[in-house]
This record gives structure tokens, C-alpha cells and sequence, in this order.
């Protein structure tokens, strides 16, 4: 694909002028750029790839730096005994931040593991959303000290017991007719708390608590293009 795509930036109207005729030569030249012995064609292909030398890496240029960027405790928003769940959102493999939610072959893309599509869920530990008294379909309230909202419950025996995770991308307001009002959105209920070193959003830094909706809620189906993440949901069946 590179080699085509270099050769297709000489045929263009107005060429572009790239100095490499083939991908292998570009990977070449940006070696070539690189310091010390393992930086050679030669030496990257032999090894695998490149590092700096081991010198770099000596004991006390290592504590120096942790002594230069002390570690601080991680920091939460939310008393444990009112919000004992990890609110873990995560970026959607199909919509990324929630931009390409309105494109509705990409609403129909089953996520890789769960299989879930056209909806939220919140994934639960299964023995936890046991001790709830909850079950897969289930719509659940997720509750943190800036909000709440309702998803159905997707119980996944790869999430730890005292976390609770969400896809990012659903949950728009007024974002055409494939996106608007479809899921919900678990950015809306996150604290402002930052990271102090960089000023970045701790986007995990939430504690939540979960409920399950005891009417019901606010019915959105849970959407499975398989049946299930187990390969015999009952046994001898």
C-alpha cells in the first residue's frame, strides 16, 4: 500500500515531490537519521527494531528521574461507601469519541467481544451483577455524584469486580436520525477532576454505584449479533 501510495503522488496533477521511489527507501532514510550503532538498516532488521543503548537506562539515571517526577496516590471523585464501582469509560472501537455515530453501518458493527450493537450497555462483572441481583438485558442506573443514566446491564467475566465499563459514542442528543436519542452517554456524568502533571482529563478517575432499575427504567434493548461470550451458555445444551 506505501509503494502505491508514492506512486500515486507522482501521478497527481500537481506532484508532490517526495525524494523516495518505493516505501523501502523512506524507511531507509528515516534510519539513517537515527544515533548510534543501532541505528543501521542493517541493525534494525537484525533486532527487531530501535533503541537507544543501555547507557541510558543506568541505575542512577533512573532514580534521578523518579526523584525529578515523584509519584503521587491516585485520586477520586466519590466516597467509596457511597460510590464503591470504578467508572471506566472507554473510547468506541466503532464511533471513537461519538463523531461517526450518525453513520448507520457503523451502528450496526458488532463490537468485537461482546458482539453488542445500535445501543449502549455497561459491562459488570458476573459475579458482582450476581450479588445485585442482576441480569444480562437488565436495565441498570449508573450513578455518580454529577449524574445518572440508564443502560442495560452486559455481563463480561473480563471486567474486574469493582468496576463498571461503557463504550463512549452513543447517547446524542441531536445528531441525525441514526444517532440522536440512541444510548446514552457516560461522558455526562463524569467529575472535572484533572490530571495535575499535564492538566489532562482523568476520564477514570469517577466513582460510581450501580442499581438495578427495579421498573424497569427507560427500556433500551440490549442488541447481541451473537447470543452470547461463553460457547455453551447452559450446560449439556
Amino acid at each position: 500500500m506505501p509503494d502505491v501510495l508514492i506512486e500515486i503522488s507522482r501521478q497527481l496533477q500537481r506532484p508532490l515531490s517526495l525524494p523516495w521511489k518505493t516505501y523501502e527507501e523512506m524507511v531507509k532514510a528515516a534510519a539513517d537519521v537515527l544515533p548510534g550503532e543501532s541505528g543501521s538498516w542493517e541493525s534494525i532488521q537484525g533486532q527487531g527494531g530501535w533503541w537507544r543503548s543501555a547507557s541510558m537506562l543506568q541505575p542512577d539515571r533512573v532514580q534521578s528521574a523518579r526523584r525529578e517526577a515523584p509519584l503521587n496516590d491516585a485520586q477520586f471523585d466519590g466516597r467509596a461507601e457511597d460510590y464503591p464501582f470504578h467508572f471506566l469509560p472507554y473510547a468506541s472501537q466503532a464511533f471513537l469519541d461519538g463523531s461517526l455515530a450518525h453513520l448507520p453501518w457503523l451502528q450496526e458493527l458488532p463490537d468485537v467481544v461482546s458482539t453488542a450493537m445500535w445501543s449502549s450497555w455497561v459491562e459488570i462483572n458476573p459475579r458482582t451483577a450476581q450479588d445485585l441481583g442482576i441480569a444480562q438485558g437488565n436495565m441498570i442506573a449508573i450513578t455518580s455524584a454529577h449524574g445518572t443514566l440508564q443502560a442495560p446491564a452486559l455481563l463480561s467475566p473480563g471486567i474486574a469486580p469493582d468496576v463498571v465499563g461503557m463504550p463512549v459514542g452513543q447517547g446524542h442528543q441531536n445528531y441525525t436520525r441514526y444517532a440522536s436519542g440512541r444510548g446514552a452517554n457516560p461522558l455526562s456524568i463524569l467529575s472535572g477532576v484533572t490530571e495535575p502533571e499535564t492538566g489532562a482529563l482523568a476520564w477514570a478517575a469517577t466513582r460510581v454505584k450501580v442499581e438495578k432499575m427495579q421498573n424497569g427504567g427507560e427500556q433500551r434493548p440490549l442488541i447481541l449479533f451473537a447470543g452470547g461470550m461463553k460457547e455453551h451458555e447452559e450446560r449439556h445444551r
